[in-house]
């Protein structure tokens, strides 16, 4: 739900179809690349974990930039079809924001709600349960390791279960809009169940830079050394960014 919507809304919008089209296009192809992020993730941290001899071999630093590039091309790919007749963008009354035309095809309303948010949560929801099992069966292993193996394969474990709940998190917020744009094929919803599934599932990219902050000593200190590069800040403190586990996560 933007600013402008709730305080203006359509109105501001009339005699700018074009920016609306551009939001709700931007809009989209972003959601849809968080979702695959996901997947991405989550896929990472199975091959990591459950596949450690490939590992190196498919995700160095240059075939991890490549993906991310791959995810962007494929979200654009995913949003065309507004662009040539099977959906659009438009002001969504309910909702008070520019966002794909939910209304003018219901086969493109359920492909997205249907096919692009839930495809995320089998493909991961495979990775994580491929990965519990591993752990189970490998536990007694980790435990005869010595201390420095058994570090790295514990903070490995710890980092597949920080991304586990930032999955859960994902099926929690989008499932709300998933279910709401599906169901109301006659537009009937009232305006607060529709702001609230919105407002959910944009809610999910929002908070995942937080979690992974919160959640994670990592990316904790990535973020810093990020912060103090675009700031030009001193470098930190000997020992204050110190990685246990050099390997990729998107």
């Amino acid at each position: 739900m933007s600013i402008v919507g709730l305080l203006e809304g359509e109105v501001f919008f009339i005699d700018k179809t074009g920016l609306c089209k551009f939001i709700g296009s931007t809009c989209l192809t972003a959601c849809i690349c968080s979702l695959l992020t996901i997947s991405s993730v989550g896929i990472n941290r199975y091959i990591f974990i459950v596949k450690n001899n490939i590992y190196r071999k498919l995700f160095t630093r240059r075939s991890c930039y490549l993906l991310c590039v791959i995810l962007w091309v494929i979200s654009f790919l995913l949003n065309m079809p507004n662009f040539v007749g099977w959906g659009g963008h438009t002001f969504d009354r309910k909702t008070l924001s520019c966002i794909y035309d939910r209304m003018a095809d219901p086969s493109f309303t359920l492909f997205f709600a249907g096919f692009i948010v839930s495809l995320p949560v089998i493909v991961t929801s495979f990775c994580y349960i491929r990965i519990y099992l591993f752990w189970r069966k490998v536990s007694v292993k980790i435990a005869k390791m010595s201390k420095s193996s058994q570090s790295t394969q514990l903070n490995s474990m710890k980092l597949a279960r920080m991304l586990f709940l930032l999955f859960f998190i994902y099926v929690i917020c989008w499932t709300p809009y998933a279910i709401v744009a599906n169901a109301d094929r006659h537009n009937t919803y009232s305006e607060i169940v529709h702001i609230f599934s919105v407002t959910s599932a944009h809610l999910n990219s929002s908070i995942n830079p937080i979690l992974y902050g919160v959640t994670n000593l990592q990316f904790r200190s990535a973020y810093i050394r990020l912060l103090r590069k675009m700031f030009c800040l001193k470098k930190a403190e000997k020992g204050s960014g110190n990685l246990t586990e050099t390997n990729h996560v998107f």
